[in-house]
């Protein structure tokens, strides 16, 4: 419906922000996102992916890489919301601030954070993220959860045992040769190594 939404969010996720936010769709974040709290997004019914994105400023235009579940405009004067609705990053704002996006040195999804989300498919982690930690029941109950991008080739990964329970078709993307895969299969998780991932 109208009311459903693409959320773009720069800052942390703080416990319980939008738990049963049934109008929450997308969910689209800044690299300076490194924690996603206790519960925040658990029971978004209609949340469907969530996604880093990075951009980098030149003196023409703001570039964002093409993405595997991307929805928005490569270029700085399109809207990312199939509504039009919400504005990605405006060029104000990259003027002022960032000549590129920066690279977070340590993402932590908490427990519970995005618990019950039912429709939610697709996970896209950052490049160059020195370290993902993910908690107990982070993912729980994420029945349709079937990707998750880990773009980093050496990047540490720690996922707690229980964090995909009742996730049984994930699959994780990574790096082909990358830190991740060693340690995804020694979890038994399933893995695709990528050659190339944009």
């Amino acid at each position: 419906g109208d009311n459903n939404k693409l959320l773009y969010l720069n800052r942390n996720i703080e416990k319980d922000a939008m738990k049963r936010d049934e109008t929450l769709e997308w969910l689209l974040l800044d690299t300076r996102v490194s924690e996603i709290g206790v519960s925040a997004c658990e029971s978004c019914a209609n949340l469907q992916a969530v996604e880093y994105i990075e951009y980098k400023c030149t003196a023409e235009k703001v570039v964002k890489p093409v993405d595997i579940v991307s929805c928005y405009a490569d270029d700085s004067r399109q809207e990312i919301s199939q509504s039009g609705k919400v504005k990605l990053v405006d060029s104000d704002y990259l003027a002022d601030n960032a000549f590129k996006s920066p690279n977070p040195k340590k993402i932590r999804i908490a427990e519970k954070a995005f618990a019950d989300c039912s429709q939610l498919h697709t996970i896209v982690f950052p490049k160059d993220c020195d370290e993902i930690e993910i908690d107990d029941d982070a993912f729980l109950n994420c029945s349709k959860l079937r990707t998750v991008v880990v773009y980093g080739s050496n990047t540490q990964l720690t996922v707690a045992s229980s964090a995909f329970k009742g996730c049984p078709n994930v699959v994780f993307v990574v790096e082909a040769g990358s830190a991740p895969i060693q340690y995804l299969q020694n979890a038994r998780y399933k893995c695709i190594e990528a050659d190339n991932i944009l």
